[in-house]
């Protein structure tokens, strides 16, 4: 267990070298945590416990994997190396946020 804070560039830099990122949903979480952005944003595998993952946007079970248990693992698709694609274009940036905002504003004006 690792009980030393670390910085966000530095997990930032560590995703970037990985093959797949894995996220823990916490007991009685329903929704996504930054792992799964990280995954997104870097094409990266994601291997989580969040059923939900299957009702988002960038879900592709190519590529994201849920698991109940420790057993439901599959180590060799974790391991396996591929070109991840997830078609990410910036949605989750702010500017992306705000143009949005600003085509609806102008829909409804």
């Amino acid at each position: 267990m690792h009980k030393e804070k670390i910085n966000y560039k530095d997990v930032i830099e560590e995703v970037k070298k990985t093959n797949c990122v894995i996220e823990f949903l916490q007991k009685g979480q329903k929704s996504q945590t930054l792992r799964y952005f990280e995954a997104v944003c870097y094409n990266k595998k994601l291997l989580t416990n969040n059923p939900n993952v299957k009702n988002l946007k960038f879900y592709n079970e190519k590529y994201m994997k849920v698991f109940d248990q420790f057993d439901d693992i599959d180590f060799e698709w974790v391991k396996s190396q591929e070109n991840v694609d997830y078609g990410y274009s910036g949605e989750f940036s702010p500017i992306y946020f705000i143009e949005e905002l600003d085509n609806i504003i102008k829909k409804e004006g």
